[in-house]
Formats: C-alpha cells, structure tokens, sequence
C-alpha cells in the first residue's frame, strides 16, 4: 500500500468519526457562533495548498475570534486574505479573525479563506473533509466540508 493510499484511507476514517457536522446548505451553532456551508476546491495534488470556505456569524452581544483551524488533511491550515497591490493580487496571512456581534465573516473565493498548506493527500471531488474551528470564546467545532471540483467558485449541491 502506498503512501499516499494509507493517507487517504486515514482521512476517510477520520471524516466517518465526526459527529458535530455542517454540510453545505446547512447551518451548525457553537454557543451564539452558526457556521454555514463549509466546502472546499480539489486541490489537483499535494504539491499545490488546498483551500476550503465557510461563513461565520455572530448572533450574540460579545464579539469572538476564530484563532485557529486544524484538519489531518493538511500540516498548516492557515487564514489567508487575497489583497490587490497595483496589478497583480498578493495573498498573505490573514492571522486570527473577529466576528463582532451580530456580525459574519465570509470566507469566500478571492477574498478571506482558510489554505490547506502541506497536504497529506490530494483533495478530489466528491470528497468530505473535517475541519475544526477554533474559537478564542465559544470553543471548537468541527464541521465536514465537501471538495467540489478544482474550478469551482461556490460550494458542491
């Protein structure tokens, strides 16, 4: 057995042993947090980060900060912010992120998003994958994001 096929194996039976789930459409809550539609793009190998979306609201008074993100399927998962300088679109780290109170973060496409540095394993359509989300206040969910195809720009139906 490969390498790369033991990986894979691991992260499915990962996946299968999450309860606390949010599927694309659905909402999940962690105290006054809802998480909605977490989904993430097929990487096309493990050479290239992956990288996944969600969005993130506040129902509460207080605000709360998402201060990190851990998934078995990459090494580094990061927050990362896309930001034009002239010409040409540069991306760095994003650091931790505040949701204020009755407020959201989106992380989409093109702007705020979660990457998916050091890869254990490609991430293919059709695919779930979890993701915790780690909360400065509320604590940490952990929610499954489907992989649509390497050129999507919205979440799998």
């Amino acid at each position: 057995m490969s390498n790369r096929s033991l990986a894979q194996d691991i992260g499915a039976l990962l996946v299968a042993s999450f309860v606390e789930t949010a599927l694309a459409g659905e909402v999940s809550t962690l105290g006054p947090l809802e998480i909605e539609t977490p989904w993430a793009r097929a990487s096309g190998g493990t050479a290239r980060p992956g990288a996944a979306y969600v969005t993130i609201r506040n129902t509460g008074d207080e605000p709360d900060r998402l201060v990190g993100i851990e998934t078995p399927v990459a090494a580094r998962p990061e927050v990362h912010a896309m930001k034009h300088e002239g010409d040409v679109m540069r991306m760095r780290p994003a650091g931790s992120l505040e949701i204020s109170p009755g407020g959201e973060v989106r992380l989409e496409p093109g702007g705020l998003h979660i990457m998916l540095m050091e890869l254990q394993a490609p991430l293919e359509g059709g695919e779930q994958i979890p993701l915790t989300l780690i909360f400065e206040k509320a604590g940490e969910i952990t929610v499954s994001a489907p992989v649509a195809s390497i050129a999507a720009s919205a979440p799998p139906e």
